[in-house]
């Protein structure tokens, strides 16, 4: 690269952030190689220099990743942001696209690939592990056959009215039985049902093996297809339908 780049790295285990260092030092693209231990000492930092791209650890004291990365993005909108972390937390992997961090690196990266995802974010890329693809698998596959749904939910609405609850609290005509069904993936399926047995969204998550961050989209889905019932409503609609789907499957 033509300009050399700045980098702060973010550690609050000096082992772990000085070997960091000694690692990326080998290259020739950086002008300079900051470390700070804690968020204090990246403020201090910050306010003296020009930083092009932030390692982040996760878990730290006082402050944990996402406050600092948070925080970066709003004050230093140019700056680069990579999470360098040990933690393979499905809820944690998630937040970090939450967060917008523009990268997401595990602390056994090698070192070749660190060098590489820095460059790459550097460039206006995302760089994030490809094992993180392994350990959101499921979750992936969930949100695409929710999304892919979305052509059987909007031929089966036609027109908003369709989504309309009536006031006595009756399934209109559209929402009622099979139609009322196929507005629903497998998945969201699953989840009402288990909705209907009072189930918790974390029994939920437990029950199924995904996260409770899956199953809170999930139930913001079936919320939002069945234009936003309270609680007592939705789980009502959830016995109904999956006290059908019982029968057509007996």
């Amino acid at each position: 690269m033509d300009t050399k780049i700045k980098l702060l790295i973010i550690d609050d285990f000096q082992i772990s952030a000085l070997g960091t260092k000694a690692i990326l030092q080998g290259f020739s693209d950086y002008s300079d190689i900051l470390v700070a231990y804690s968020f204090e000492q990246a403020l201090d930092i910050f306010e003296e220099n020009v930083i092009d791209v932030v390692l982040c650890d996760i878990v730290m004291p006082e402050h944990d990743g996402f406050v600092v990365i948070e925080y970066i993005k709003k004050h230093y909108p140019n700056t680069k942001t990579i999470f360098l972390s040990i933690s393979e937390d499905k809820d944690t992997l998630l937040k970090t696209f939450v967060y917008g961090a523009d990268g997401y690196q595990f602390k056994d990266v090698a070192r070749e690939e660190l060098h590489n995802s820095i460059n790459a974010v550097m460039r206006g890329k995302k760089y994030f592990s490809p094992k993180i693809i392994d350990i959101l698998f499921n979750e992936i596959s969930s949100y695409a056959e929710s999304y892919l749904n979305k052509d059987m939910l909007n031929s089966v609405i036609g027109n908003a009215d369709n989504l309309v609850l009536s006031d006595n609290k009756q399934l209109s005509q559209a929402q009622n039985g099979r139609d009322l069904k196929g507005l629903f993936t497998s998945r969201e399926l699953e989840i009402m049902k288990l909705l209907g047995q009072n189930f918790s969204t974390k029994e939920i998550a437990e029950d199924l093996n995904i996260s409770i961050f899956t199953v809170s989209t999930h139930r913001k889905n079936i919320a939002i297809k069945l234009s936003n019932p309270n609680l007592k409503e939705m789980k009502r609609i959830a016995v109904e339908l999956t006290a059908e789907n019982n029968e057509l499957t007996n």
